[in-house]
């Protein structure tokens, strides 16, 4: 097998590809002058090297060779990113000082690297798991120190013996909630991980934090009043630091989840209440039908969450604010039919047709970026003509713009598409990353048969060549 093919198979296994394009191109007057901060750059080999946006040599980082697809992750915290070494170790990178180390075995706990599941946090911890599964390392990022999920609640504890379950970190990490769904364990983060104890055992399951982070609600299943066999739902009040509990369900109530301070309830009739305490029971229209399903999202900001209605035969979709205090429903009517793609920096929320995911040949449709502080909406359209959609449409930083790379033949591009009245730009080469300021990326090309990475401007251009790598990663700021 040729290498230009070995380099195909892994660049298309990484979602990362090449451009049919081969000079050298190594401009830097479009190269996005005002791009800031340390980029981190993959070798073949499994070796990592940091280069400065701003110019500079690239400095090689003394580390263990990495796993054979060198995946990594950013989060929250500045200057830092996340790697799975070869032997399965979980390696912390901080870009800024150029150092490096081992802080926890992933493979030891069943852990995996494609997706960080803080939940919550992201800047002081984050977690390294297997999704809906109680296993993995949760991570102290100030202390580069790791602790496995299983230290808070044993597999004896659970009620499914695959120890099924969700880890969450609260808002403002102050606290862990490991939650077997029948049995869970709230720990208290103040003190750091190493500090942490068993925590305080809460009945229930399928919990979630308030929007302020002093409580959660738990939903327990118990026997209905007068019934031997079947069973309800009670939806309980816990304050994070003690106090006595409280009773917020109804005798009908099937728990949604958390919007704000409250807990979002269905009463056997599908009308859909807000409660944050005993007695409290307010009325919210949701505008549900029959068989209409309630979807929560990740992007709240204070009172406010995205809530999603999706119809039975689920080619409908309504998406719209929902206001735990007020009680109020902002419709999103812009948003409807479309489906959540990533949220970035917990400011904006990217939505796009599906035909516009990885895969579609000749995908066209409408995107839409979301301010979740302001509920403003702004939308744009693609046309990937006779291309082939490579990999999910990538939000930049400052929601201004979103990059999607597509193939045709052996030539790959990255549309940038304004969500403005700008017109679009398209690159040669695959996105890898955004630049935090949103004023330049990362793409990948190749050069003398090998896969180079290049510094770009939005505006496009040759731009610079950072040398040869099979990923690259540019952590915040």
């Amino acid at each position: 097998m040729g290498r230009r093919v070995l380099i195909f198979i892994v660049l298309m296994m990484l979602a990362s590809t090449e451009c049919g394009s081969d000079d050298s191109g190594d401009g830097k007057a479009d190269a996005g002058s005002s791009a800031k901060g340390p980029i981190v750059l993959v070798d073949g080999d499994g070796g990592l090297r940091v280069v400065d946006a701003g110019g500079g040599d690239a400095r090689p980082i003394e580390a263990p060779t990495l796993d054979s697809q060198g995946r990594g992750v950013t989060l929250d915290a500045p200057g830092l990113a996340f790697f799975e070494t070869e032997d399965g170790g979980l390696l912390l990178l901080d870009a800024s000082s150029g150092t490096a180390q081992v802080i926890g075995n992933l493979s030891e706990h069943n852990g995996s690297l494609f997706k960080p599941l803080e939940l919550g946090g992201g800047r002081r911890f984050t977690v390294f798991g297997e999704e809906f599964k109680i296993q993995g390392l949760v991570v102290d990022i100030e202390a580069r120190s790791t602790r496995p999920v299983t230290d808070f609640i044993s597999p004896e504890e659970l009620d499914d013996s695959s120890g099924v379950g969700e880890v969450r970190i609260s808002p403002g990490e102050r606290h862990l909630l490991v939650d077997g769904y029948q049995t869970q364990r709230l720990v208290s983060l103040s003190d750091g991980l190493a500090a942490a104890g068993a925590g305080r055992s809460i009945p229930g399951g399928g919990s979630a934090f308030s929007a302020d982070g002093t409580a959660i609600f738990a939903d327990e299943s118990v026997p209905k009043p007068g019934s031997e066999d079947e069973l309800v739902s009670l939806v309980r009040r816990f304050p994070v630091d003690g106090g006595a509990e409280e009773v917020v369900s109804g005798a009908e109530d099937i728990f949604v989840g958390v919007v704000g301070d409250s807990a979002l309830l269905l009463d056997g009739e599908r009308r859909a209440f807000l409660a944050r305490a005993a007695g409290d029971r307010r009325e919210v229209d949701l505008g549900l039908a029959e068989e209409d399903s309630v979807g929560l999202s990740q992007a709240m900001t204070g009172q406010r969450r995205l809530v999603a209605i999706t119809s039975g035969d689920e080619t409908k979709r309504r998406w719209m604010f929902v206001d735990g205090q007020q009680g109020t429903v902002q419709p999103l009517d812009e948003l409807d039919d479309l489906v959540q793609g990533e949220i970035i920096g917990r400011r904006f929320v990217l939505l796009v047709e599906p035909s516009l995911g990885p895969g579609h040949k000749g995908g066209k449709g409408s995107l839409a970026v979301l301010d979740i502080g302001t509920g403003k909406v702004r939308r744009a359209t693609f046309d990937a003509g006779d291309r082939e959609i490579l990999n999910e449409p990538q939000l930049s930083p400052d929601g201004a713009r979103v990059g999607i790379t597509v193939r045709k033949g052996d030539d790959y591009f990255t549309a940038l598409v304004p969500f403005s009245d700008e017109q679009p730009t398209e690159l040669d080469g695959s996105l890898h990353a955004w630049s935090p300021e949103s004023s330049a990326l990362v793409v990948a090309r190749i050069r003398s048969n090998a896969p180079h990475m290049f510094l770009v401007g939005v505006g496009g251009g040759d731009g610079k060549d950072l040398g040869e790598a099979i990923r690259a990663l540019w952590p915040p700021v």
